[in-house]
């Protein structure tokens, strides 16, 4: 889902593109738009006011009455558009991959053109988000990959943060000056089994409350197991 500034939500479906205005429905699809497939994977409207539109084979831009398609034929390696996010000059970025996963470059939108940057090491991409001061954090399975503003990469995994290797990343979001990660995991125990303060995104990493709770719902379940839980990671303040 996504509102745009004029009130319109706007809501991806594998049957294709809703726009509900309040009170009637518009349907795109790829029979009736630029839409190459009417699988929607991924939605943003930017600061002017565009919707992009993220599918298993490539990006549709809609501005007003225009719309783009991005795909192979005008700049992109692949065309699996998992997420979308914009910093806060604008830029937009796209996380894409193949069938796999697998990414090899950032791909964003300037000027009109989808250009590409490479990252640090092929990587699977399942999220991204940009916090406070333009870092953009990228999400994989079970590590955390952070593009700086100034262009460096970091990367997190279970060496240097509290990310597990039996952890699936399946949701990240910005929370004023914290990072929070959905994680799935399918061992409670191993996953509250890291030790407090890993260096990570800054000097101090706690682990979530959450995730001490669901530590202490544990000790009063037999057969059950929680599915999902909750690290929030501390950001810097520069």
């Amino acid at each position: 889902m996504a509102t745009d500034r004029d009130g319109n939500i706007w809501l991806g479906t594998t049957k294709g593109l809703a726009k509900y205005d309040g009170n009637t429905f518009t349907y795109y699809n790829k029979t009736n738009s630029k839409l190459p497939t009417n699988w929607i994977l991924s939605l943003l409207v930017d600061k002017n006011n565009k919707v992009w539109v993220g599918t298993p084979d490539g990006i549709v831009c809609i501005n007003g009455d225009n719309q783009t398609l991005f795909n192979k034929k005008n700049g992109l390696e692949r065309e699996r558009v998992v997420t979308i996010a914009q910093n806060s000059t604008g830029k937009v970025y796209f996380g894409i991959t193949n069938i796999m996963g697998i990414a090899k470059f950032l791909y964003y939108a300037e000027d009109g053109v989808v250009k590409q940057e490479p990252i640090p090491e092929t990587s699977i991409i399942s999220n991204m988000v940009f916090d406070k001061n333009d870092n953009l954090w990228i999400s994989s399975e079970n590590s955390l990959l952070c593009k700086k503003n100034n262009g460096e990469f970091i990367s997190y995994d279970s060496k240097n943060s509290p990310l597990l290797s039996t952890f699936n990343i399946t949701q990240i979001f910005v929370i004023g000056s914290e990072l929070w990660l959905n994680v799935e995991t399918y061992d409670l125990y191993n996953s509250m089994s890291h030790p407090t303060g890993v260096a990570g995104p800054s000097d101090n990493v706690p682990i979530s409350k959450e995730a001490e709770i669901l530590k202490r719902l544990k000790s009063k379940l037999t057969n059950l197991e929680p599915y999902e839980e909750t690290i929030v990671l501390k950001l810097e303040e520069k």
